[in-house]
């Protein structure tokens, strides 16, 4: 089966993030600046897909997903790299996330791979970046509770 993403779809990540114990799928739209999410049905198959925008000429280039507040509803993490900033957007349940917060990457970056996980040992997840413009990573630590 196949099915139709916006423009440009560079990368993808796959988890339950309407909680319903079916693996749904989530695309960084690079080309539409936004992030599609198809919601599994269980058998292979998709039965809807949500666009969330990522802002003017924000040109997400990759995706990952991770509970990063410790409420046990997973967010989006985007490297937007036409913009220079990360964008997160918090999950609230059933699928649903939060308009996008950005955070920057400085001036002239452009983020465009992302990974997920605890990288100074305090039990909390982080997020690092790679800069294409810059020839750098970037480590997020997350302060969250």
């Amino acid at each position: 089966m196949t099915y139709k993403t916006q423009s440009g779809s560079f990368a993808l990540a796959a988890a339950d993030f309407n909680r319903d114990d079916t693996l749904d799928i989530a695309t960084a739209n690079y080309k539409a600046n936004n992030t599609s999410i198809f919601f599994g049905n269980g058998d292979g198959t998709v039965i809807e897909k949500k666009i969330i925008s990522t802002g003017t000429r924000s040109f997400p280039y990759a995706i990952a997903c991770s509970d990063l507040n410790r409420d046990n509803i997973l967010e989006l993490i985007v490297p937007n790299s036409g913009t220079g900033n990360i964008g997160i957007l918090l999950g609230y349940g059933k699928g649903k996330f939060w308009k996008q917060q950005t955070y920057s990457t400085g001036q002239g970056s452009s983020p465009q791979e992302i990974a997920v996980g605890d990288f100074n040992g305090d039990s909390r997840l982080d997020f690092v970046t790679v800069d294409y413009n810059q020839n750098s990573i970037g480590v997020f630590l997350s302060t969250c509770s």
